[in-house]
């Protein structure tokens, strides 16, 4: 903190947010702020809110930091990814090459674009997925999972014809555990607009 304030309020949010921290977390955050000229306080931010399962607040970073003329996309696409921002993640890649860059090796272009595609044609948006994945947050923090000790995973799941966009968070728990989580987690949806029930869906499960 003496030799470089700026770096130390970033240390000390990136502690709080591990610690689960959330109120000593946001007040680094806005020191790091107020210090920081070289914009590493906004992805530390952005991590932070992450971890902290708050998920609209995570994608608003992530989807301005991976835009193509700003540089990131390679590092940055995984995080913008876990906060359901698939649409704006594969808009970003398909921009790329206008800006002489392409993706990493590591970038599942099929299986994004597969997600992408399905959301656009379920009129479903990023934030729609954000706001979903934010109640899962909210039990998540309820029972002090912080920070994230997974990623939602998500999978197109059909059934009798009908399809869904179903994310999956394995947590280290107990069968009985995880069903206390996903009743928990059913009784915050009931004023989730029933169309978007039909197509959107989160459980969380025994990791394996």
């Amino acid at each position: 903190m003496q030799v470089n304030a700026a770096d130390g309020w970033i240390c000390k949010a990136r502690i709080a947010q591990i610690q689960g921290d959330e109120e000593a977390f946001q007040y680094a955050i806005r020191n790091a702020e107020r210090l920081d000229s070289t914009g590493e306080w906004e992805q530390t931010k952005g991590v932070g809110l992450l971890n902290l399962h708050r998920y609209s607040a995570a994608q608003d970073i992530f989807c301005k930091m991976i835009a193509p003329e700003i540089g990131l996309f390679g590092p940055l696409f995984p995080f913008a990814l876990n906060t359901g921002a698939y649409r704006s993640v594969h808009e970003s890649y398909q921009g790329l090459p206008g800006k002489g860059m392409t993706a990493p090796k590591t970038y599942p272009a099929e299986s994004i674009a597969k997600v992408s595609t399905f959301m656009r044609e379920s009129n479903i948006t990023d934030k729609d997925v954000a706001a979903f994945l934010d109640k899962a947050g909210d039990v998540l923090r309820r029972h002090s999972y912080m920070p994230a000790n997974s990623s939602p995973q998500p999978i197109i799941y059909i059934m009798d014809g009908d399809s869904c966009l179903y994310f999956r968070y394995p947590l280290d728990v107990s069968p009985a555990q995880a069903a206390t989580l996903n009743f928990e987690l059913a009784e915050l949806m009931v004023d989730v607009d029933f169309e978007l029930l039909d197509k959107l869906h989160i459980s969380f499960e025994v990791a394996q």
